[in-house]
């Protein structure tokens, strides 16, 4: 957050920053989790003072962690849909945090508790070990939300949402560029059924345990009534997680290795659909950025260059990812 209010589109710093604690005296959010046996409640750093809205770390009489989030109105409903969607995924074996309660709806703002089980994680350290499994449990994480049945459930194409972003910013001179790649990439989902991604990943929102191993996804509310398409995922996950901040075609070649070989059979991957839909979801930011200019506040004008850098890199970086998919 700059002083002028800006807050950046997409993913986060690329050292993500873990939330800090401080014990906290707060008997409301006590009282609505009776069956917690609350000992000790935190609250991450960071988080408006005059609102119980915000994150908590909970510790029980019995020693037993819990994570904590109030939320208000329309974010109590996404974080609604969100932790639904994690706990089915959770059953599906996914590595997932699944809902251990939420409380009703309280005080005049309307909020929400919803509380999950602690899970200690650590950030990506671009290992080897961790960037296998990344790929193992992306894959497992893809099959799992396949699995999942949607009838029933409205939901948004995210390429609509993309088009929508875009006629806001349909002066820019990139605009032309976006409206024929949305043109590929309508192509490119037509091959697939519409489903479910995470739709956010990035280095904030992928814990690894101590091992190594994939502890959890978290943070699944871009989730929430999409439906969207698993190139989406991959491509955020190949650009934040291999390509930056240099490309490494060793971690690229772990990934895409471990996550195919886990991946259902009958999905067919080409890198050049993954480059579009890398290219696309770059563009949709600077679309973001672009409908509400702010030439003077450098945080806007660094996130524009970014954007646009990583467009003309994605543009270089498929016959590297022609070297592991066909």
């Amino acid at each position: 957050m700059f002083s002028s209010g800006f807050v950046a589109p997409a993913h986060y710093d690329l050292v993500p920053r873990g939330m800090n604690f401080a014990l906290t005296a707060t008997e409301t959010l006590g009282k609505c989790l009776p069956e917690l046996d609350i000992e000790q409640i935190h609250k991450a750093e960071g988080q408006p003072h005059a609102s119980l809205c915000g994150y908590y770390k909970i510790k029980t009489k019995s020693g037993a962690l819990f994570f904590a989030k109030v939320k208000a109105f329309d974010k109590a409903q996404r974080e609604d849909v969100a932790s639904e969607l994690s706990t089915r995924l959770f059953h599906q074996e996914a590595r997932t945090i699944p809902l251990h309660s939420s409380s009703q709806a309280f005080g005049s703002e309307g909020m929400q508790i919803f509380v999950y089980p602690w899970v200690e994680g650590v950030f990506f350290d671009e290992s080897d070990v961790q960037t296998e499994t990344l790929g193992r449990e992306l894959a497992a994480l893809h099959n799992a939300l396949r699995k999942l049945p949607r009838g029933g459930v409205e939901r948004k194409n995210i390429l609509d949402t993309w088009k929508e972003q875009l006629e806001l910013t349909a002066y820019t001179s990139f605009a032309p560029e976006y409206a024929a790649r949305l043109r590929v990439a309508e192509k490119v989902f037509s091959r697939s059924e519409g489903c479910l991604a995470h739709n956010d990943l990035h280095r904030a929102n992928v814990l690894f345990a101590r091992d190594g191993g994939v502890a959890a996804f978290i943070d699944f509310e871009d989730s929430a009534g999409v439906n969207s398409s698993i190139l989406v995922d991959l491509s955020a996950v190949i650009e934040r997680f291999c390509m930056l901040p240099d490309s490494s075609r060793k971690r690229v070649s772990l990934l895409l290795t471990n996550y195919l070989n886990q991946l259902d059979r009958e999905i067919e991957l080409h890198a050049s659909d993954i480059v579009q839909i890398g290219i696309c979801r770059c563009f949709h930011s600077l679309s973001i950025l672009n409908a509400s200019p702010a030439y003077d506040n450098p945080g806007w004008m660094s996130e524009v260059a970014k954007f646009e850098m990583l467009i003309k890199r994605w543009q270089n970086w498929e016959p590297l990812l022609l070297s592991t998919i066909p």
